[in-house]
């Protein structure tokens, strides 16, 4: 297989040279004499008008007569005639080629059709040759194709966005939700800190207390979906539309011809209707297809609309043609394109209507303003225009940053408060019995129990910090009523929150009374007199957060 493979490929090769046409050969001998002319190829007699632009042109220039040559020259593209070096007609005949509009030793392209004048010595006019046609027909235009090289399926390249930072002031910030069909959970915030500070944050997991949010949609097809943002309905608007790309990236290259190709200028009007009517039909194709698309794509769908006008710059059709005047123009041939003139007609609309293509909308809702809460979630639902039946719903869920917050969370603690431990030793001095008193070691340092805090502090994202006070019921080894005084340091992931706290406790334990002390000796059978003292001490704790506040999620309904 791989061998036939070979084989068939080096046989194309080998037909494809064999088949190339090499440039064609003129031979034009020129006889100053008698001013006379013959032109020959391939044993035929040509008028000079005949000798094509881009072809090889052999010239032979002879005389018999005692007039010598003073100089011959011959037409650039631009600027003064070129001469010719005198080394060249030193000697008669003088023979040289022009092949592909260019003549050797002169680097500029030559004039077509090619004029070459000769002055002769004693002659008060030069006589001049003329090779090729001034009228040329028209070139043969390749046919339009607006869909040549055209992409519907991105999903692959990188995505990019549009440039949203010259639409907000300060202070202000707009969310660019992705309603991909085949895609979860991507959008861009935008948002403007100072005069030219623009950040852009793609997921970003953070709105700012106090902003005001515009919603954008993106990837969203709103010919063939409705969208539901947090139970509103959205009009999709096309007032801000542009007929320009935005902030996303051109295409490497378009369809049609190449940037030094004849454009439809140069063409005949039955060619340029014939040009116009495929384009509107083309034009007509490509916008069904992006309002028929189940996968919208804001980058593809940019970038095909900037390969389409590419494409029609380059073909010279402008952007709303007297198309009338231009099939009145045919002649007594119109009427038998009367098909073309009706779809050449739909081409200026059809173009006005593929520039303000677009996936990535401004949202009719008025801005939403962020508020003292733990969190707000936006809600985007995509329903089918024709069935009304749910393509997709998405949330899209962001902590709040800034404002001051108040919480209470119940945890576990431990602090270093106890009661303390006493013992008494019988000792015999001068045969009297006496009581001394010992310090015992305690059966623990810690007392652990259940702790209940409130904090006070700036929310700051997923990490906050600040000051909480609390109290704390002793379990182990008794039970004990304490104070807290301290700080906390907070764990937010949007559901749940963690408090590490510590600091200080205040509460009573036992302690001897003023008038005993370790060391001491009770006599006459005096006992211990262990009372209560309001003491200071540390305390560490872990808690876990419940709003005071129930309503936590900010409802994510637009100002009024």
């Amino acid at each position: 297989m791989k061998k036939m493979l070979i084989t068939s490929l080096l046989l194309t090769m080998a037909c494809s040279l064999f088949s190339q046409k090499p440039s064609p050969t003129f031979d034009v001998e020129w006889n100053l004499d008698n001013d006379s002319k013959t032109i020959l190829s391939n044993g035929k007699n040509l008028k000079p008008e005949e000798i094509p632009q881009h072809a090889q042109v052999n010239i032979k220039i002879s005389k018999s007569g005692s007039s010598n040559i003073i100089s011959i020259t011959i037409d650039p593209i631009s600027g003064a005639p070129l001469p010719l070096s005198s080394t060249l007609f030193a000697k008669v005949p003088i023979n040289f080629t022009i092949k592909n509009q260019k003549l050797s030793g002169i680097p500029q392209n030559l004039k077509y059709p090619f004029t070459i004048k000769v002055e002769l010595e004693g002659k008060t006019e030069g006589l001049t040759l003329t090779l090729g046609d001034s009228n040329p027909p028209p070139p043969n235009l390749p046919s339009i194709n607006l869909l040549n090289g055209l992409s519907y399926n991105c999903t692959s390249q990188t995505q990019d966005f549009p440039d949203l930072c010259n639409k907000i002031i300060p202070k202000n910030a707009i969310l660019l939700l992705d309603c991909s069909t085949d895609i979860s959970g991507r959008s861009i915030l935008v948002r403007k800190s100072g005069k030219d500070k623009c950040d852009v944050k793609k997921n970003a997991r953070y709105l700012r207390k106090g902003d005001y949010v515009k919603i954008y949609l993106w990837n969203f097809n709103p010919y063939r979906y409705n969208a539901i943002v947090n139970n509103q309905q959205i009009d999709a608007s096309f007032q801000n539309a542009t007929e320009t790309t935005g902030g996303f990236s051109p295409p490497k290259s378009g369809g049609g011809p190449s940037a030094n190709s004849t454009n439809l200028s140069e063409a005949t009007p039955i060619k340029k209707l014939q040009t116009y009517a495929q384009a509107a039909m083309q034009l007509e194709t490509f916008i069904r297809i992006v309002k028929e698309s189940t996968r919208p794509n804001s980058v593809c769908l940019e970038q095909n609309k900037a390969r389409i006008l590419d494409t029609i710059n380059r073909y010279g059709l402008e952007n709303d043609p007297d198309i009338t005047t231009l099939y009145t123009s045919i002649g007594a041939d119109s009427a038998k394109y009367t098909k073309e003139y009706k779809q050449a007609q739909r081409f200026a609309p059809a173009l006005a209507e593929m520039k303000l293509l677009s996936y990535d909308l401004e949202t009719s809702i008025l801005p939403v303003q962020v508020k003292s809460f733990d969190k707000i979630i936006f809600t985007v639902e995509l329903k089918d225009k024709k069935t009304n039946t749910l393509v997709k719903k998405e949330e899209y869920e962001y902590l709040i940053i800034g404002g001051l917050k108040v919480d209470q969370s119940y945890g576990l603690a431990i602090n270093n408060l106890q009661d303390e431990q006493y013992t008494l030793k019988s000792v015999t001095i001068n045969d009297a019995t006496k009581s001394l008193i010992l310090t015992e070691p305690r059966r623990t340092n810690v007392a652990v129990g259940l702790s209940t805090i409130t904090h006070f502090y700036y929310r700051a994202g997923f990490v906050n910090f600040g000051p909480s006070i609390g109290t704390m019921i002793d379990i182990l080894p008794t039970e004990r009523f304490r104070l807290l005084a301290g700080g906390s340091l907070m764990f937010f992931d949007g559901r749940h929150r963690i408090s590490l706290d510590g600091g200080f406790s205040i509460g009573n334990a036992k302690f001897l009374a003023a008038n005993q002390k370790p060391g001491e000796y009770l006599v006459n059978g005096e006992q211990l007199n262990l009372i209560d003292q309001l003491k200071s001490g540390w305390y560490i704790g872990i808690s876990y957060n419940i709003p005071i506040i129930k309503r936590e999620i900010q409802d994510a309904t637009p100002s009024k």
